[in-house]
């Protein structure tokens, strides 16, 4: 949405394709999904992203074999550091470890909340370079330009009611693969 601060707190709803829909992740089998190993390495990047962003949490999400789905919620602190959860939807609480430690080294919570761009940004990035290693030492399909479609799709999540809608969709979107619209014949 033009204007809107993608760095506020909130819960977001992106999807991100991968350049010319080339399915590399997954296959869908009996509407199950079988990750493949280029598929592990995104779903494990997305997963580390809340020790390099100590502002955001991950809720439900989906490797597809040509896209991903996810909701990400972005949490800010106060002025006393103290962390809130968006107001507007009853979602269950989580802590969130202040300062965080990792590996005997405290972390404080990042300095300016980072927008919702540059966090989705900094995953492709990653997951590009994991896979360009992928092509040249593990034999995983090559892709012409770009991992990633240059842009995503993004939607504010505003209720609990469209929470559950979005939540619902991701969870059984691999057994409805075959009437995805993103879906394109091998």
């Amino acid at each position: 949405m033009r204007g809107f601060d993608y760095s506020q707190s909130g819960l977001y709803f992106v999807t991100f394709c991968v350049q010319d829909r080339l399915c590399l992740f997954t296959r869908i089998r009996r509407n199950k999904l079988e990750l493949n190993e280029a598929g592990r390495m995104v779903q494990a990047e997305w997963e580390k992203l809340p020790m390099r962003f100590l502002d955001i949490r991950l809720h439900e999400f989906v490797v597809m074999p040509n896209h991903f789905h996810a909701i990400i919620e972005i949490e800010k602190g106060d002025e006393n550091g103290d962390w809130s959860l968006p107001g507007g939807a009853d979602l269950q609480e989580c802590q969130v470890p202040k300062p965080y430690q990792e590996n005997g080294f405290q972390k404080e919570k990042s300095p300016g909340t980072k927008k919702l761009g540059q966090i989705v940004g900094a995953f492709k990035s990653i997951t590009t370079v994991k896979y360009i290693e992928g092509v040249k030492t593990r034999n995983w399909p090559q892709f012409d330009g770009r991992l990633w479609q240059r842009s995503y799709w993004e939607h504010v999540i505003r209720n609990e009611t469209a929470y559950r809608h979005i939540s619902g969709y991701i969870i059984t979107n691999p057994e409805k693969w075959a009437q995805d619209r993103l879906n394109m014949p091998e």
